[in-house]
Parts: structure tokens; C-alpha cells; sequence
């Protein structure tokens, strides 16, 4: 995921975040999981988040119409801030991931969040949220409004805010075997 943005030629917004995600099922709902996530955000004074972790998750539903999972369990963050001395603790960690197709696949929903809670102070977290409702339009090409928003609870410093938000019109193409 990929950010930039300028107005009246001035640069107001530049980030990315890239991510893996692997599960290993140990029965048809019960899964382990191990990510990890890379992020970097200009204005957050962020040159670069890491963090790692694994855990359990319950697959509530999956189908082709309809999925639910959750999972959590502990992690590691490490910030390399710009400007503000670097951090790093040992962390709580979840997800929730949820998508509904809706109207014999006229429109799909969704709800994608990952968020992070220091072991050492609960009051250093993180949360990170994708919605948004998808249109398939023909074989396989989507277009997507999406609504993202991303809070600190305890962000730099040198941060320009504790949050961001953006709403996006996306155009892309689902694989689906």
C-alpha cells in the first residue's frame, strides 16, 4: 500500500505499508498464524515500524459469499523514527478480517484491523482499519471505495497528528482459484 499526495504543489501526505501473512490450519475454524508488517510514514515522523509476531485465530465462517476470522497473540514492534529517539517493546497483537457479499453478489462489504498494545505500557497501542464496499464489475476487475483510518495512542513527538485517514476510489483485479 502505497501514498502520496500533494496540494497546490505542496507534499501533504507520503507513506507505505507492506505486510505478510501466513495461517496454518490445525482443524476447519483453528489456525496459527505468524506477520509481519513494515510501515513508513513521513509525516508521522515514522522512517520505519516492524513488527513481528504470531498467534492463534478461529475461522468463524469461509465461504464464497461470506468470511470471518479473528486471531491474536504476542509480537514485537520496533520504531526508527525520523527526528524523536527510536523505540521498541514487546507487544499484544490482533486481527479481525471480515468480507459479505451482498444481493447475489451485486456489492461485497468488508472490514479488515490489526492493532498493537505495548506489554511494558497499555497505554502505547496501535490501530490500523481498511472498509470499504467493493462492486465486482466483470471478471474479476472490482472498483472499491475504501475509508482508512489509523490511530497512536502515542505517536512521536515530531508527529504532525496521532491519526490518519484517507478515502480511496480503487480500481483493481481479484484472483480467485
Amino acid at each position: 500500500e502505497y501514498n502520496e499526495e500533494k496540494d497546490t504543489g505542496n507534499l501533504t501526505t507520503k507513506d507505505w505499508t507492506a505486510y505478510a501473512h501466513y495461517d496454518y490450519f490445525m482443524s476447519e475454524k483453528w489456525f496459527t498464524f505468524i506477520r509481519t508488517k513494515f510501515e513508513h510514514d513521513k509525516f508521522a515522523d515514522l522512517d520505519l515500524r516492524s513488527t513481528l509476531g504470531a498467534g492463534a485465530g478461529y475461522n468463524f465462517f469461509e465461504s464464497e459469499t461470506l468470511n470471518l476470522n479473528v486471531g491474536a497473540g504476542p509480537g514485537y514492534t520496533n520504531e526508527n523514527f525520523i527526528v524523536a529517539s527510536d523505540n521498541d517493546f514487546a507487544s499484544y497483537q490482533w486481527f479481525t478480517n471480515y468480507d459479505q457479499y451482498f444481493f447475489n453478489k451485486v456489492f461485497q462489504l468488508y472490514h479488515n484491523n490489526d492493532g498493537y498494545v505495548s506489554m511494558e505500557d497499555s497505554k502505547d497501542w496501535i490501530v490500523n482499519t481498511r472498509q470499504g464496499i467493493r462492486f465486482p464489475l466483470y471478471k474479476g476487475l472490482a472498483a472499491t471505495i475504501q475509508y482508512s483510518y489509523d490511530y497512536e495512542n502515542q505517536p512521536s513527538p515530531d508527529a504532525n497528528a496521532d491519526y490518519d485517514s484517507t478515502l480511496s476510489f480503487l480500481l483493481g483485479y481479484e484472483y480467485r482459484n
